[in-house]
C-alpha cells in the first residue's frame, strides 16, 4: 500500500481525538488532543472522565486557546461523535455542538488512523516523552506541566514543515468564535432517590432534601458541577465528585425535627465549611 501525505490549506482542518493512562496515584485519566492540520498547532488536556460533557469542554478549552476553529474537525468512531456507521447517524447532541459553531464534522474511515495521522503522532509522542518523564500528584499540577509541555513543543521546529508550528499558527484562517457561547451542561433522565435520601450518578452519591425521598428528581451536570431538580425547581447543588466509592451530602438536606440546637449549629458549621468555592 502507498500512503500519501497529506496536505491542507489554513484554516482548513483540525484532528481530534482521546487518549487514555494510567497514572498511580490519579489513577485513570483521559487526555484530549486537537491539532491545527496546516501549522501541527497543538492543544492538550486531562479530563477525569471522558464522558459527552467532558468531551465537549475539550473542544471549547481547545477554541478558546485558539481563538477560533477550522472548517473541518476530523473524528475517528467516537461515539460521543457518531452513533452508527451504517446507516450514517451522528450523536444529536454533538451534531447540535457542530451547528452552534457552524463547523463540519468528517469521520475517518474505519481502521484508517492514518487518515488522522498529524493527532496520533502527536498522541504517541506526548506518551514516549512527556508521561515517561512526568511525575503525578494532582490532575491541575499535570494539566499545568502539559500545558508548558504543549507550549515548548509549538516553540519547536516541526520534522516535516521545518518550522515552529507558532509560526505557522500566525497564516492560520480560523473561524471566529460565536457570541453566544455553549452552555456545557447535560440534562439527565429523571431517576429516583433511594431510601437514604441520596441519588445515585456516575455511579457516586449525592444528597437531595429528606422530604423528596423516594421521588423521581432529574439531573444536571457539568464537569464540576451535579445539581438536582425537581421538576423546574433547582433541590440540590454540589461539587461534582471523581474519587471511588465516595459521597457529596450536605447537611442541611437532613431533617431538623428530632435532633438539638447544638446539633443544627454543627451542621451548619459543616456546610459553611465545606462550601464549594464557587458558591
Amino acid at each position: 500500500r502507498i500512503y500519501h501525505p497529506l496536505e491542507f490549506l489554513p484554516g482548513e482542518e483540525a484532528q481530534v481525538d482521546w487518549f487514555f493512562l494510567n497514572l498511580p496515584p490519579l489513577g485513570k485519566l483521559c487526555g484530549f488532543a486537537l491539532i491545527l492540520s496546516y501549522s501541527r498547532y497543538l492543544f492538550a488536556h486531562l479530563f477525569p472522565r471522558s464522558s459527552f460533557e467532558f468531551f465537549i469542554e475539550g473542544h471549547l478549552k481547545a477554541f478558546d486557546f485558539f481563538k477560533g476553529l477550522p472548517q473541518t474537525l476530523v473524528y475517528d468512531n467516537l461515539k460521543s461523535v457518531v452513533l452508527k456507521r451504517e446507516p450514517l447517524q451522528y450523536n444529536p447532541r454533538f451534531l447540535e455542538f457542530a451547528h452552534h459553531y457552524r463547523f463540519e464534522i468528517r469521520l475517518c474511515n474505519p481502521a484508517k488512523g492514518n487518515e488522522k495521522g498529524r493527532v496520533e503522532r502527536v498522541i504517541r509522542t506526548l506518551k514516549e516523552t512527556f508521561f515517561n518523564a512526568v511525575i503525578a500528584t494532582s490532575l491541575e499540577g499535570l494539566n499545568q506541566a502539559l500545558h508548558q509541555w504543549v507550549k515548548e513543543k509549538n516553540e519547536t521546529i516541526h520534522r516535516a514543515t521545518g518550522k515552529r508550528p507558532f509560526d505557522l499558527f500566525t497564516e492560520e484562517k480560523l473561524k471566529p468564535l460565536p457570541t453566544i457561547p455553549w452552555n456545557n451542561l447535560t440534562v439527565h433522565p429523571p431517576k429516583i432517590t433511594t431510601k437514604t435520601g441520596l441519588i445515585i450518578f456516575a455511579p457516586k452519591l449525592y444528597s437531595d432534601p429528606d422530604y423528596l425521598t423516594g421521588k423521581s428528581l432529574s439531573i444536571h451536570s457539568s464537569c464540576n458541577k451535579v445539581e438536582i431538580f425537581d421538576g423546574d425547581k433547582r433541590v440540590a447543588s454540589h461539587p461534582r465528585c471523581f474519587e471511588w466509592n465516595q459521597k457529596k451530602i450536605n447537611p442541611l438536606h437532613r431533617s431538623f425535627a428530632q435532633i438539638s440546637s447544638e446539633a443544627k449549629r454543627q451542621r451548619i458549621f459543616n456546610v459553611i465549611k465545606n462550601m464549594d468555592p464557587v458558591l
